[in-house]
C-alpha cells in the first residue's frame, strides 16, 4: 500500500500493551443528546429527465436502445483490486486513471481497442476500491453474512468478521473504517474496523486515534460539523435524537448487526474509498428518522458505464479526433486560458472547430478563471454551453494546470439525506462560487432514431460474420459502414414507457446520448430539481490523453457559494416545460407556481 494512500493514515494496532485500547464491553451506556437541529430540503423534484436545449429534428421520435442484462443484474468482484498509484507511492499516476467503462453487446462482431483508462468488458462488476484489504479478507473467510435481501448492494461486502472471530482472525495491524465520540468518557472514541460488525467495536483515546487513524478523525469532523448545520437550520430540534444517533452512536443500533444504520456505514465508507481512488472527496449517508429507511441500492462508480453504441457514436464524432486532424481554419478565439502552458493551450481553437464554441458565441465556451473556478458571469440556464479541459496537446501538468479539474477530480465532500421527499444532496463543506461539485456519472447510452419510411437513409452493411477490429479512431469507411449497432442486442425493448427520473444529456455534444443513473451512478444522482439552483450542469470535452477516444461528461459547477447544510440543488427543466398543470406541483420553494413533466 503506498504511503499516500487514504486508507494508510486509518491504521491501528489492536494488539500489545497501550492501556487506552480494549475491546468494546457490553456495558449499558445511554446515549448523549445532541444541542442542535435540522433543515428539512427545500428544493425538490420527483423527476429527473434529459437537459435539452435543442429540439430533435423534425420527423424524428426517440427511444430507449435495447436492455444489456448485465447492466440489471451487477455481481460484485472482490478480487479486483486496481492500483493506479505510482511505483514510488507519492501520487496518482495519470495513465492508469479509468476515463470509461465499455460494455459490449450480447451479440457483438466488434474487437474494441482498451487500454488502462478504457476498459471493455462483456459483463459489468461492481468492485471495492484498491486497498479495502481487510473488506476482501472478510469477504472470503468472514463468519458473519448479510441475510436481509434488501441490504444486498452491489459493491458492499456481504460478509464480514465478527466478534467470533477474534481469536482466529486477529491481526497486529487493521484499518480504521469509522470513529464516534464516546457518549459519557469526553476524549475517547469507538472505532469500528473495517472488515469487521459492530459487536467488535473498540476504545481509543483522542490521541490514539488522532496518531493512528488521523484521515477517519478528519472525515469524522467534516461528518459532525454538516450535521450540526444541518440540524440548526431547522431550529425544530426534532432531529437531535436521530444526529446523536449519528455522532455518539446510539445504543439500540449497537449490538444490531444487521441494522439499516449500519448499511449506511458501508455506503458512506466504501463509496468515499472509491472517491479517494480519484482524488474526489468522501461521501456520507444518513437516514435522519426514528424508523430508518431502506438505502438507496445502486451501483457506484466513478466513471459513465457505456453501452457499445454510445461507444461507437462517441468514436465516429468529429470531436474524437486529435487536433491535428481536425480539419477547418480556425477562426479569432479568445486568447484566455487558464492552462499552465498558455503558449501551447489548443482548447479554445478545438472548441470553435469541434462546436463551433466561442466565450460570446451561439454556443458559450466556458472558462476557468486563473483559482480553477468557472467562471459564470451571465449565466442563462437556456444558453448552450460547453467547457473544453486540456490534453497532453497542451503540454500542461495533469496534476497542477487549472484547466484540467473535472480530471483532477478535486470534489467536495457531499451528504446524502433522506427526508420527506426522498434523497437529496448536501454540501458537507463550504462551496465557491464557480467551483467544481462532482461529475454525473452513470449508464450511457443511445437514443434510438426512427424516422419515417421515405427518410430512412440505408445503411451500408458491413460483413457481420467476422469479427471487425475497432481502434480508437474510426476509419472513414468503418464510419460509412458501421451498422446500426441497435441490431447487436437480442434482447427486445421494454414495452412500457421508460422512466427519466435519472437521466441527463446533451444538447451541444450529442443530444442522442444520455447517462442515466438509476442503477449505476455516483453522488450526483440525488440532486434535486429547482427552478433557482445554486448549481449547473455543464457539458464537458475531457480526455487526459488525446490518443484516447473523447467519452463526453457532464459536471456540476456551484453557481453561487453554498453553505455546509445547504441542499445542493439543479434546474432540470426549462420555464416552457414545466406549464403543464397535469404534472407534478413543484416543491422547490413556497408557492412555486410550476409543474414538473
Amino acid at each position: 500500500m503506498s504511503a499516500n494512500h487514504p486508507n494508510q493514515q486509518n491504521i491501528a494496532s489492536r494488539q500489545g500493551s497501550d492501556s487506552n485500547l480494549r475491546a468494546r464491553g457490553l456495558q449499558n451506556t445511554p446515549p448523549v443528546q445532541a444541542t442542535s437541529s435540522s433543515t428539512n430540503q427545500a428544493s425538490t423534484s420527483q423527476k429527473r429527465t434529459r437537459n435539452d436545449v435543442t429540439t430533435p429534428v423534425t420527423g424524428v421520435t426517440w427511444s430507449l436502445s435495447d436492455t444489456i442484462p448485465s447492466l440489471r443484474n451487477i455481481k460484485t468482484n472482490f478480487k479486483d483490486n486496481v492500483n493506479i498509484w505510482k511505483t514510488d507511492g507519492t501520487s496518482i499516476d495519470p495513465k492508469k486513471v479509468p476515463s470509461a467503462i465499455v460494455v459490449q453487446a450480447v451479440v457483438s462482431t466488434l474487437k474494441l481497442k482498451s487500454n488502462d483508462r478504457i476498459q471493455v468488458v462483456e459483463k459489468y462488476e461492481a468492485r471495492l476500491a484498491s486497498g479495502c484489504y481487510e473488506a476482501r479478507r472478510a469477504q472470503e473467510n468472514g463468519s458473519w453474512k448479510q441475510e436481509k435481501e434488501e441490504l444486498l448492494i452491489p459493491g458492499l461486502p456481504s460478509k464480514k468478521f465478527s466478534g467470533s472471530d477474534e481469536n482466529s482472525q486477529n491481526q497486529s495491524e487493521n484499518i480504521v473504517q469509522d470513529v464516534f465520540m464516546h457518549n459519557s468518557m469526553p476524549g475517547s472514541f469507538y472505532v469500528l474496523w473495517e472488515g469487521w460488525t459492530s459487536d467488535f467495536l473498540y476504545e481509543l483515546s483522542h490521541v490514539d486515534v488522532q496518531q493512528s487513524a488521523s484521515e477517519a478523525v478528519r472525515l469524522a469532523k467534516i461528518r459532525d460539523a454538516f450535521l450540526d448545520a444541518f440540524n440548526a437550520a431547522n431550529g425544530t430540534g426534532e432531529l437531535d435524537e436521530f444526529v446523536a444517533r449519528e455522532k455518539f452512536l446510539d445504543w439500540s443500533v449497537r449490538m444490531e448487526l444487521n441494522h439499516y444504520f449500519w448499511t449506511f456505514k458501508d455506503l458512506s465508507y466504501f463509496h468515499s474509498q472509491l472517491h479517494a481512488d480519484l482524488r474526489k472527496g468522501p461521501i456520507f449517508y444518513f437516514s435522519l428518522a426514528k424508523d430508518m429507511q431502506n438505502p438507496p441500492n445502486f451501483t457506484y462508480t466513478n466513471v459513465n458505464v457505456v453501452r457499445e453504441d454510445a461507444y461507437i457514436r462517441c468514436l465516429g464524432r468529429l470531436a474524437n479526433q486529435s487536433f491535428s486532424e481536425l480539419r477547418g481554419v480556425v477562426g479569432p478565439v479568445s486568447s484566455w486560458t487558464a492552462c499552465s502552458r498558455p503558449q501551447h493551450c489548443k482548447c479554445n481553437q478545438r472548441a470553435l472547430l469541434a462546436y463551433g464554441a466561442t466565450v460570446g458565441g451561439r454556443v458559450r465556451l466556458l472558462q476557468y478563471n486563473s483559482e480553477g473556478l468557472l467562471q459564470l458571469e451571465n449565466y442563462d440556464f437556456d444558453d448552450a454551453r460547453i467547457l473544453v479541459e486540456c490534453s497532453n496537446t497542451c503540454q500542461c501538468s495533469p496534476e497542477t494546470c487549472h484547466r484540467r479539474v473535472v480530471q483532477q477530480g478535486k470534489a467536495v465532500a457531499i451528504a446524502v439525506v433522506n427526508g420527506s421527499i426522498g434523497y437529496g444532496g448536501y454540501a458537507a463543506e463550504p462551496i465557491k462560487k464557480g467551483q467544481y461539485i462532482v461529475e454525473y456519472v452513470g449508464e450511457m447510452y443511445l437514443l434510438k432514431e426512427r424516422r419515417a419510411k421515405e427518410n430512412v437513409a440505408p445503411f451500408k452493411k458491413m460483413n457481420t460474420q467476422s469479427q471487425t477490429n475497432i481502434d480508437f479512431r474510426l476509419t472513414e469507411t468503418q464510419r460509412d459502414e458501421m451498422p446500426d449497432v441497435h441490431e447487436l442486442y437480442i434482447n427486445k425493448p421494454a414495452k412500457s414507457k421508460r422512466g427519466t427520473s435519472y437521466e441527463a444529456g446533451f444538447s451541444v455534444i450529442d443530444e442522442r446520448i444520455v447517462i442515466c443513473a438509476s442503477k449505476v451512478g455516483n453522488v450526483g444522482r440525488f440532486l434535486n430539481h429547482s427552478c433557482d439552483p445554486n448549481a449547473t450542469f455543464v457539458e464537458v470535452h475531457s480526455r487526459c490523453f488525446e490518443s484516447d477516444p473523447l467519452i463526453p461528461k457532464i459536471a456540476v459547477f456551484a453557481l453561487r457559494d453554498i453553505a455546509v447544510g445547504e441542499a445542493i440543488t439543479v434546474r432540470y427543466y426549462s420555464d416552457g416545460q414545466m406549464t403543464d398543470k397535469r404534472g407534478i406541483k413543484c416543491g422547490c420553494r413556497d408557492n412555486c407556481p410550476n409543474y414538473l413533466p
